[in-house]
């Protein structure tokens, strides 16, 4: 129960931590279209009391004016429309419902800026004739300019709120295809439980009438060994020396049931101890070695682990001989090596990691471990 605590609190951590980065991001993305909206309202500010001056020579406190009053006054209108858009979402409304409703509203909002900024300008100074002039005159004209501006800004919310929404479910999809990658894994697991605990018990029920004290020795180790193994059960990744250790353990089961029928040896090279592997990786290949090599032969069988680094992967070779004149055809075959090779796929994403070799006495499983691609579990 310590070790799912641990695993949980470490994966809600890492979902919490995964949370704030994106939640940064999303501040910083705001800021930085916040500085590019106002940048580039200020530069329009400018070109427009440029046009002001020295196109139609008007007096420069009316040019400024008019330039700062009409479009810091859009500007804040077009800060807000973004809460419009969503009010009125692509989800809701048909495109055609929406651009009838944005041309009325274009048109009422762009009529409401020009005359409401002029009688602020009116309002404000004492403004010379031309002026006067000029602004009866351009109220029109800014009307068309305005409902321009309320169509460009609510189609760039629009595209805006289409992105987001794109980059929502993108987002959406990765976590279903980890939570669905993450099942699997589990229920390639658990078809490997089953399977190892129901050949331990049929091991402990074959001695009973054998040999009842090596029977109720077998009975406690098997107790250990899930004790262990079920420690662990919600872990993906362990380290290379943990699954050896529980490996081992299976195979001092065995040892019990079949004396010196199973000789075993294990070489580890020093670097690969630590190396994450996907938890009960080995103990399918474990139990085929036994299950057709020691069952199937009246001789020692003598089971071998090696593991060696090899430049960017780790390699785990498994291997056993066997009595070639007792062997049925398909040793090797089932589903054991099976849910390994797919439990390989699922957690490296490669394929051939999982090599069987075959000889006249001896059966030889490779495999692979990418150590650029593996994450150590904690």
């Amino acid at each position: 129960m310590k070790l799912n605590l641990n695993h949980y609190i470490a994966g809600t951590a890492d979902h919490i931590a995964m949370k704030q980065l994106t939640k940064t991001a999303l501040k910083d993305t705001e800021r930085i279209g916040s500085i590019v909206y106002w940048s580039a309202w200020s530069i329009i500010a400018v070109c427009h009391y440029l046009i002001l001056r020295y196109i139609f020579v008007l007096p420069f406190v009316e040019s400024v004016l008019d330039s700062f009053y009409y479009n810091l006054s859009f500007a804040f209108i077009g800060r807000y429309m973004i809460y419009q858009v969503r009010f009125l979402s692509l989800d809701n409304y048909s495109p055609l419902n929406l651009i009838l409703i944005h041309s009325m509203a274009g048109l009422i909002v762009s009529s409401a800026w020009v005359y409401g900024i002029r009688e602020l300008i009116t309002y404000s100074v004492q403004l010379s004739e031309d002026y006067s002039f000029f602004l009866e005159k351009s109220s029109w004209f800014r009307i068309v300019i305005g409902y321009l501006f309320y169509l460009q800004v609510i189609v760039l919310y629009y595209l805006i709120e289409v992105y987001n929404e794109w980059r929502r479910n993108i987002d959406k999809e990765k976590d279903l295809n980890s939570m669905l990658k993450d099942a699997e894994l589990k229920a390639l697991k658990y078809q490997i439980n089953p399977h190892f605990i129901f050949n331990s018990l049929n091991s402990i029920a074959s001695m009973c009438y054998s040999n009842s004290k090596h029977a109720a020795e077998m009975t406690i180790k098997l107790a250990e060994f899930l004790r262990s193994t079920f420690k662990r059960n919600e872990e993906q990744m362990v380290s290379l020396e943990e699954e050896i250790a529980t490996v081992e353990q299976y195979i001092q089961i065995e040892r019990i049931r079949y004396s010196d029928r199973l000789a075993y040896k294990i070489n580890i090279d020093p670097q690969c101890r630590k190396v994450p592997v996907p938890t009960m990786i080995l103990q399918p290949l474990i139990e085929n070695a036994i299950k057709h090599g020691v069952h199937e032969s009246t001789e020692t069988i003598r089971l071998h682990i090696d593991c060696k680094m090899q430049a960017n992967q780790m390699e785990i070779e498994v291997g056993n001989t066997y009595d070639n004149t007792a062997v049925s055809p398909k040793a090797g075959e089932g589903l054991g090596l099976t849910a390994t090779k797919e439990r390989l796929y699922k957690s490296y994403s490669q394929e051939n990691l999982l090599t069987i070799q075959k000889t006249k006495y001896d059966f030889t499983v490779r495999i692979r471990i990418p150590i650029k691609s593996t994450k150590v579990s904690e």
